[in-house]
């Protein structure tokens, strides 16, 4: 996948996640979480765009058995990453109610969905 094609997916991708979560803002639960909400969109559209420049340079390599383990090691930087966004938000604002998370799952399962859609399709693009 070349990195014009992924840089259009992803702003797509992400204009369409942003009008979902632009809807939470009507469900009165999460609706005082907005700004959390935004966060977490812009820090996944980040480590998309880490995720994405690592793979691409572990794919010059050719190599399967790297492509295996960045998959991996990407996994696991995207869960530390993400307990460490979530504790840091918690701690720094306290929000009254764990209904926050709501809205970050949601958008952890998006990006992850379309991490998967991208690097199978980079490492797949012999």
């Amino acid at each position: 996948m070349q990195p014009s094609i992924f840089f259009t997916q992803l702003t797509i991708f992400s204009l369409l996640v942003g009008a979902l979560l632009f809807g939470f803002q009507y469900i009165p639960q999460v609706a005082q979480y907005q700004d959390f909400t935004w966060y977490s969109w812009g820090f996944f559209i980040f480590l998309c765009i880490l995720i994405y420049g690592m793979a691409w340079l572990g794919k010059q390599r050719n190599n399967p058995f790297l492509n295996f383990r960045l998959g991996i090691f990407f996994n696991f930087l995207k869960i530390i990453s993400s307990v460490v966004f979530v504790l840091y938000y918690y701690k720094q604002f306290q929000p009254a109610s764990h209904l926050f998370v709501l809205p970050f799952f949601l958008v952890y399962t998006l990006y992850t969905i379309f991490e998967l859609y991208f690097l199978t399709k980079l490492f797949n693009n012999d």
